[in-house]
């Protein structure tokens, strides 16, 4: 079992942590230890928000199950308090107050003074930076300076062979500010405890656009004195001009990372449009494939963590995507995801629908219909006060961020089109399981050009579904109450899998 610490910075970082959650959900990962850091100066920013409740709803899941013998929910994810850290607490979030701006009125420092004031007009320097730093890094890292000082740091820094990975963009503010001074804190920090840890960083480089803000957007922010406002236009040219930087500090690990992964949205693809959002509770964004794809770069750097600790300079990765026509599919994950994950994607999928679709309903009120649940000696030998549990709920909550985020990865502008989108409401925030009647699988299920050919191309009933969990009952270990009727849901939907679809 090994213990990861994973940090998430901005927004990027944090709809990149939202998909390794959702994978390890599906039954990505062993029985390790992954303790979540987020860092961001917005704490009512919704990628934020989201990313924090993902996590909690798992840990209620996961907390009635035997995590020994899981085949879901299988690493344990460790999310504290503490573990949230805002680089501006403290202090009044300006510019001004970062800099300690009233004592370069000394004489010794007044050419810092005028640099300043040449750099930023008095309204940017004044201007409140509680919700991030708007794509602006050389005013971020005035405050990421402390980091070192944060609980969560000092914890770190104790572990005799630390792992730690980092999310966060190259483009924007909080990421890209965030990343080069954890690189040096970490740095600083091995030189004085010689080695042992193996730390990555997974940067993630253009992949949206920001639309301009209307005339009504304008005039709500300088009714609020906002000024510094990110351009995404100069997207690109900050990442052409940051991207040296790490390379030339590879030598002897310089930038403080063994390995950095670099993911983005290629030129020949169309990036997806963002509404311009100041921050907060308004910036609530759409996960993309790039966010799956740098989760899947933490799953590699775990997979190689044992055979790279002594490489002497930082290591680069990338990867590349072919696309086929205007869309994404499971052939071009990342190899990562190989084969039998892409069907944990699907395997999880099958297990979503019938429960939140079928078995919520029937199983509650049909009992005859679930001779797998109720049945004593052929089944499970369950009682129907099952479904008066929290877990029941706690399952359902899950399971509906699953679809969405699965929703919003393929209804993206280039999307990772698996599943048909009709069953999904408008930007995939809601699910409409209305749409999940009779033809619930088939040809009109997955998005696999390649269904088993005679009957089993054709629609499935739910109840058909039903005799894979009948036929799957009969192969589950009994471990604890919840234990083993996750396995079930899990291993008949398996068994639907590989009946009715062939491998890629």
């Amino acid at each position: 079992m090994a213990k990861y610490y994973v940090m998430a910075i901005g927004g990027s970082g944090a709809l990149a942590g939202e998909s390794l959650v959702q994978l390890c959900a599906a039954g990505f990962m062993g029985n390790d230890e992954i303790d979540f850091i987020i860092v961001d100066p917005d704490q009512t920013n919704e990628n934020v928000q989201r990313l924090q409740q993902t996590i909690l709803n798992y840990r209620k899941v996961r907390s009635s199950m035997n995590q020994k013998h899981s085949v879901l929910f299988t690493p344990e994810i460790k999310y504290e308090p503490g573990n949230f850290w805002n680089p501006n607490a403290g202090e009044e979030s300006n510019l001004e107050n970062g800099i300690s701006y009233v004592h370069l009125n000394r004489e010794d420092n007044i050419k810092y003074r005028l640099l300043t004031n040449l750099l930023f007009s008095e309204e940017k320097r004044k201007e409140k930076l509680d919700k991030g730093y708007k794509g602006n890094p050389m005013i971020g890292t005035i405050f990421m300076k402390d980091i070192e000082e944060a609980e969560f740091f000092k914890e770190m820094a104790a572990e005799e062979n630390l792992n730690l990975f980092v999310f966060g963009s190259l483009f924007g503010g909080t990421g890209a500010s965030g990343i080069p001074v954890m690189g040096k804190s970490l740095k600083d920090m091995r030189q004085e405890r010689g080695k042992g840890s193996y730390i990555g960083a997974c940067i993630t480089l253009p992949y949206f656009s920001i639309k301009q803000p209307k005339d009504t957007q304008e005039n709500e922010f300088k009714k609020y004195n906002v000024n510094l406002l990110p351009d995404s236009h100069n997207f690109l040219p900050a990442v052409k001009f940051a991207i040296p930087y790490y390379i030339n500090k590879a030598k002897n690990k310089e930038n403080g990372y063994d390995a950095i992964y670099f993911v983005g949205c290629p030129d020949s693809f169309e990036m997806s449009q963002r509404d311009f959002a100041i921050g907060g509770r308004e910036q609530k964004n759409k996960s993309h494939y790039v966010n799956l794809f740098a989760a899947s770069a933490f799953l590699d750097y775990a997979a190689k963590r044992s055979d790279n600790t002594g490489a002497k300079d930082t290591q680069f990765f990338a990867t590349s995507v072919n696309r086929e026509g205007n869309c994404l599919t499971l052939n071009n994950l990342p190899n990562v995801l190989n084969e039998d994950n892409e069907r944990k994607l699907e395997v999880f999928y099958v297990l979503a629908i019938y429960y939140l679709k079928y078995f919520l309903s029937t199983g509650r009120n049909e009992p005859s219909a679930m001779t797998w649940f109720y049945h004593d000696k052929k089944g499970l030998g369950f009682k129907n006060d099952f479904f008066n549990t929290r877990f029941i709920e706690d399952f359902r909550s899950y399971l509906d961020k699953y679809l969405i985020w699965l929703g919003q990865l393929q209804t993206n502008s280039i999307g990772l089109e698996m599943f048909n989108t009709k069953y999904y409401n408008g930007d995939a925030d809601a699910i409409n399981l209305e749409y999940y009647e009779d033809e619930l699988i088939g040809r009109y299920y997955l998005n696999r050009p390649n269904p088993k050919k005679g009957f089993l191309a054709a629609p499935v009933r739910m109840e058909t579904i039903n005799t894979y969990m009948n036929d799957a009952v009969d192969h589950i270990e009994k471990t604890d109450y919840y234990q083993k009727f996750l396995d079930t849901l899990h291993l008949g939907s398996e068994h639907f899998i590989n009946k009715h679809y062939l491998k890629k």
